[in-house]
């Protein structure tokens, strides 16, 4: 009798074995944060379905799960197996690092590949007449559907839309051209404070051919700014017809980012894109990739996309609080002061900081507030902690 138990229990734990692990390729990183292709374990349920507890993978508009087996295309296989295994990653950072009561308790998210339709939050998918969306991922919340017209429920869904290869648009370049101005611009106008300063106070204390070098290098490094400022100009000009494209289904930080959308959902709602609510997800995409940069390398996956690193040098500029500027990388690097602090508390007190904010708050008061107010609370040296926060963010222009 125990003989038999034994063999039953064996027949089981193979059982359970073969349907909870399945081998395939995906995209990931490698220690040099290069984009390969590689064999790895994938935690499904009924393999080789993409489905377990916390993810189903579907095509489109379609509830049923994507079997790997039965694609041919190996480019779609490869996206899909990505998209999982990368999905697995993040919730398990935030379920294991980030120790999050609220991940934990998500509902299984249905993450939808190479969906076109615009995102209605009443229907759920926009008319497929409309405009059809590519190059990008997002979000989406909850809705409760509309039963008497064939609209069922759904929970959170994250969309990856295909690539396509594209023209820059001209408008596009513009407000790109203006909001990058802008920033300029207020350089500018210090430079020309700083040098006209400077030659009230040379008039007094230099004369002869000392004033007139002086005057020279003052007029020679306002003529330099002036001139970069129309160079960059024209070169928005050169960009114009120029092809873009993003696959955001294999750049593992855009998976990460993504998830972590929906983990910061209790307090951060995903009815809009602001700085904050970017830049907080941002934090966690690169925290989960353990690398500053997110998007950096991807050259065979995206064409005219810059990366977004936590190390840029910016200083703070009053636009940055507006949603033109949701996709900067501003926050990021005011977010990664605290990870230089204390990486390993980083992950929990960054957590921390969304419940003290909004995604319709600012970043020099609410964000900043929160950060130093959690820092009180869970950085190992609070005041010398927050002193060293405050004169980062100084020198960020904050």
């Amino acid at each position: 009798m125990i003989t038999q138990f034994s063999k039953l229990f064996l027949v089981s734990f193979l059982t359970v074995t073969t349907f909870a692990s399945h081998k395939a390729q995906v995209i990931t990183r490698d220690n040099d944060m290069d984009l390969i292709k590689k064999e790895v374990e994938l935690d499904l349920v009924n393999a080789p379905i993409l489905e377990n507890k916390s993810f189903k993978i579907v095509y489109g508009k379609s509830n049923e799960a994507i079997n790997l087996e039965s694609l041919t295309d190996e480019v779609e296989k490869l996206r899909a197996a990505s998209v999982f295994y990368h999905l697995t990653k993040a919730k398990r950072y935030f379920l294991n690092v980030v120790k999050s009561d609220y991940v934990k308790e998500l509902p299984q998210l249905i993450v939808r590949l190479n969906i076109t339709n615009q995102f209605n939050s009443i229907g759920h998918f926009a008319h497929d007449n409309l405009s059809p969306e590519y190059n990008n991922a997002l979000s989406i919340p909850p809705g409760e559907g509309r039963e008497r017209f064939g609209i069922k429920p759904w929970n959170y869904e994250i969309w990856f839309r295909p690539a396509k290869e594209i023209n820059l648009p001209q408008e596009g370049l513009k407000n790109d051209f203006e909001q990058t101005a802008a920033i300029f611009s207020e350089f500018r106008n210090q430079s020309r404070l700083a040098s006209f300063q400077k030659f009230i106070s040379d008039l007094f204390l230099l004369s002869g051919d000392a004033l007139a070098q002086s005057g020279l290098n003052i007029l020679g490094s306002t003529a330099i700014i002036e001139a970069s400022f129309y160079a960059m100009k024209n070169l928005y000009g050169l960009l114009q017809g120029k092809k873009f494209f993003l696959d955001t289904s294999f750049i593992p930080e855009v998976v990460y980012h993504e998830f972590a959308h929906v983990a910061l959902s209790d307090h951060l709602g995903l009815s809009h894109s602001s700085p904050v609510n970017e830049g907080m997800a941002d934090f966690f995409a690169a925290s989960i990739a353990d690398s500053a940069t997110i998007a950096d390398n991807v050259k065979d996956y995206a064409k005219r996309v810059r990366e977004k690193d936590a190390f840029r040098d910016e200083v703070y500029n009053a636009g940055f609080e507006t949603n033109a500027y949701a996709n900067i990388d501003f926050v990021l690097g005011v977010l990664w002061q605290v990870r230089e602090l204390d990486k390993e508390s980083s992950h929990g007190l960054v957590y921390d900081v969304r419940k003290n904010i909004t995604s319709s708050s600012n970043i020099r008061g609410d964000l900043l507030k929160s950060i130093l107010k959690e820092c009180r609370k869970s950085c190992k040296s609070p005041l010398r902690d927050r002193i060293n926060l405050l004169n980062a963010y100084h020198e960020m222009g904050l």
